[in-house]
């Protein structure tokens, strides 16, 4: 279950990660607003859907912080369907965090520093 926690942390640093990264992408340039606009969606976003799930499920049984046991029980189910050979397990989480890694490492081998030269 260790094993799957840190997974989908690292999952979600490397995406959110991504997406504050989006505007430094140097075909993101010449969409300058619209590249910000993503970034801050991709930001706030997972912020409205977690107050969106306090509100719409934790209001009705009375907890506040409903969100983390959710995904808590759904790690727990995957880890119930998932056998027992904790290899299996450690490929299984292994995947998608080198998948978000390796989204990250082409956005940062495509990303540029500083801006597009502007003349006056």
């Amino acid at each position: 279950m260790m094993i799957l926690n840190s997974a989908t942390a690292l999952i979600l640093v490397f995406l959110y990660m991504f997406g504050t990264g989006f505007v430094r992408w140097h075909k993101a340039w010449a969409h300058q607003r619209a590249a910000t606009a993503v970034a801050m969606l991709s930001m706030f976003v997972p912020m409205g859907f977690w107050l969106y799930t306090m509100v719409a499920y934790g209001f009705k049984q009375g907890a506040m912080n409903v969100l983390l046991p959710l995904l808590e029980r759904q790690l727990m189910d995957l880890s119930a369907v998932l056998p027992s050979n904790i290899l299996v397990v450690f490929v299984v989480a292994a995947v998608p965090v080198f998948a978000a890694y390796a989204l990250l490492e082409w956005q940062f081998k495509n990303s540029e520093v500083v801006g597009p030269v502007v003349k006056f």
